[in-house]
């Protein structure tokens, strides 16, 4: 007889072993002590859950694995290089992951499950980066290496695909406005963001072109459709953001090089939540600028490190309509929530911003930022580092 089958012969014993058993049904509760800002400062935006992989959900324990054996669902995974990050607001988060093998991670937050989509048939992702969402749960990868963005069911099943290599140099990154039944692909190597409809494929229009001036793009590599359908566009090697209007007219631009808050060393990704607010991420920095709608930088997210609230390698950056921000955290392969606490009143000066014909000004963000960001071993000192960085140095 084996000792744990004596054990539950023990009323008393079993009984014990049945109520710590019952406790470890619950899944693993995630706790962070992390706001931002730090006091003494009002907490704007608190971490509270990080996704790594299919053991998030894990119901055992080392207790139930000791008496027991651990009896897993299906395969143990982890995230491994993510990229990028969308969530339905509804409990569904997707990353798209670029090794082991590429694919895209959905990690389902109400069934407490992690499944993969893209790996096999028509559908199999090759080099997949920027994710986008439309409101039937159709969702959108622009995958660099087959020179496509694709549609899947939210069953996981290719619907369609857009442009082509005759069409698409490098897409990085996508965006979709469902009301005007656009998907926007931001063509890193062509440094131009194509229009497409979704309807039917056809490549409507061509945004910019490579330049450093107003509307133009050096290596442009994230979108994100903010309130109106504006268009904001990370223009990674000119060291911004830019915004245009629906119809690709442009709007604004805001950044520039340099370690000053409101400036940029390395931006990779963009987002834009329901209250107009802007978040960048910028992977020298390892940290995520906040700005409201005029470009007026508020604070940032994150710095580097490895602890819960900091992060190697910033990228993709998400914000669903339900007050929560997800950042990938590339190095450290895992994807962390925020939550915007609401109800906090907020406040700005004007960040690193410019116009056409506009001077640059420097903003300030809360008293317990006022330090400039910590900026990552090989960041660049102010606006001493040249334009033309090249292109190996900032795509995945």
């Amino acid at each position: 007889m084996r000792s744990t089958d004596r054990l539950l012969r023990s009323p008393p014993l079993a009984g014990l072993l049945l109520a710590l058993l019952a406790g470890c049904a619950h899944l693993p509760e995630q706790r962070y002590d992390v706001v931002v800002p730090a006091p003494p400062d009002p907490p704007r935006y608190r971490l509270e859950w990080v996704y790594r992989g299919s053991d998030d959900y894990r119901r055992s324990s080392a207790l139930s694995d000791l008496l027991f054996g651990h009896v897993s669902a299906g395969e143990s995974h982890r995230l491994a290089k993510p990229s990028s990050v969308v969530s339905d607001g509804r409990g569904l988060v997707y990353v798209s992951d670029t090794v082991k093998p590429p694919r895209i991670e959905i990690f389902d937050d109400v069934k407490k499950e992690v499944r993969m989509i893209g790996v096999e048939g028509p559908g199999q992702l090759q080099l997949p980066l920027g994710l986008a969402l439309d409101p039937a749960g159709t969702i959108y990868v622009a995958d660099a290496r087959r020179r496509q963005a694709l549609a899947f069911t939210p069953d996981g099943v290719l619907r369609a695909t857009y442009g082509s290599g005759e069409t698409l140099t490098r897409p990085t990154g996508v965006a979709v406005d469902a009301g005007r039944a656009l998907l926007y692909v931001a063509d890193t190597g062509g440094h131009r963001v194509q229009v497409f409809s979704l309807a039917d494929g056809r490549l409507l229009r061509t945004i910019g072109h490579r330049g450093a001036g107003p509307g133009e793009f050096n290596y442009p590599e994230a979108l994100a459709i903010g309130p109106g359908g504006a268009l904001h566009v990370v223009d990674t090697m000119n060291f911004r953001y830019q915004v245009f209007d629906p119809d690709g007219r442009f709007v604004a631009e805001h950044g520039g090089l340099g370690q000053e808050p409101g400036r940029f060393a390395r931006p990779k990704g963009i987002a834009v939540d329901a209250g107009g607010r802007v978040y960048v991420s910028d992977a020298a920095f390892n940290n995520v600028q906040v700005f409201d709608a005029e470009g007026r930088l508020l604070l940032w997210l994150g710095g580097p490190g490895l602890a819960p609230g900091s992060f190697q390698l910033a990228e993709g950056v998400f914000a669903d309509g339900g007050d929560r921000v997800f950042v990938v955290d590339q190095l450290n392969q895992r994807v962390q929530r925020y939550r915007f606490l609401s109800g906090v009143a907020e406040s700005a000066a004007p960040a690193a911003t410019s116009t056409p014909g506009g001077a640059r000004q420097q903003g300030a963000p809360p008293a317990s930022q006022q330090a400039a960001p910590p900026p990552s071993e090989g960041a660049p000192a102010r606006s001493a580092q040249s334009h033309a960085t090249s292109h190996a140095e900032v795509t995945p």
